[in-house]
């Protein structure tokens, strides 16, 4: 059953809706420091940094994927989000081609930002769920008074949250020839000929206006002539390919798989790089197809 707002409003309304017990819901809400686990990873590209990364239990994990699924991805997003409601990757990227200058902004550096209440009130206002199930909600898909990264909910709901603050730069960038995109947590403003200082100086202003920090070390700013990438995909002469870490985490996906052909993850993973690879660029995503069977044949047969 489709997601409308008549259907669901009650938290035993909510429960049937994920065929999930009311029960169930309440031990979550109530045990999440149970049902998570933290850990440590260096930052990409930092030999002391660190960032938490939070990994859902099995049952919490399966409840999120759930209210994805069956509420959040009902949501309507604005014709600039990419990834969150159905358009492509290859379609996003494709809409700064021939600009020279891109700014490109994390999402997931506003998760910290994106507190409680703001969920609360989405699950309310948005969604117009009674104030027990926003609160059941609320509490399964925040930890430690925010979003984390990790749940699979997370996106969606920093998407929906932050919509006011993202469309106030689709209006900023209508109004001075700048196009912009959304890929689920990746904010793209591209153009040419462009200030770059004063269009980052007026993205912080409007994230304050909306609560939301935007880290300046993480945001990347390109305005090299010969070309960009934009979420994992490289634009060069109107055409698009994985970038070159890509296709080297892919070639390593193909190692793992001759080290064991017949394992399953292996098997999907990359299977995954491939219509990745195969989306972005064909003739790519052939020669990956290729590599991949004769591993598979060869260790088989």
């Amino acid at each position: 059953m489709k997601y409308k707002k008549e259907n669901i409003f009650t938290l035993k309304e909510v429960a049937d809706f994920l065929t999930v017990p009311v029960p169930n819901l309440v031990y979550l809400s109530n045990n999440m420091h149970k049902n998570i686990r933290e850990s440590k990873k260096l930052k990409k590209g930092s030999l002391t940094d660190m960032r938490t990364i939070t990994a859902p239990s099995k049952n919490l994990k399966a409840v999120l994927r759930l209210v994805k699924s069956q509420i959040l991805s009902t949501y309507s997003f604005r014709s600039y989000v990419y990834g969150l409601g159905g358009n492509t990757l290859k379609q996003h990227a494709s809409i700064h081609e021939g600009n020279k200058e891109i700014i490109q902004v994390d999402l997931t550096d506003f998760y910290p930002s994106i507190k409680h209440d703001m969920v609360y009130k989405m699950w309310i206002e948005v969604f117009e769920i009674s104030p027990e199930a926003a609160r059941i909600l609320t509490r399964i898909t925040t930890m430690g008074g925010g979003l984390k990264q990790g749940f699979p909910t997370s996106s969606h709901i920093a998407g929906i949250v932050a919509e006011e603050f993202t469309s106030s730069i689709d209006d900023y960038c209508g109004t001075n020839n700048l196009k912009f995109t959304q890929y689920v947590d990746d904010l793209n403003i591209s153009g040419i000929d462009v200030d770059l200082r004063m269009v980052f100086k007026t993205i912080i202003s409007l994230g304050r206006v909306h609560r939301l920090t935007i880290k300046r070390k993480k945001t990347k700013v390109n305005s090299r002539l010969d070309g960009k990438t934009i979420t994992g995909v490289a634009l060069f002469n109107q055409q698009t390919r994985a970038t070159k870490e890509v296709r080297n985490r892919a070639v390593g996906a193909l190692r793992d798989l001759a080290s064991s052909p017949k394992d399953e993850h292996y098997r999907n993973r990359a299977s995954g790089y491939l219509g990745f690879l195969k989306h972005l660029n064909r003739r790519d995503g052939n020669r990956y197809a290729k590599l991949r069977d004769d591993i598979i044949n060869s260790k088989i047969n």
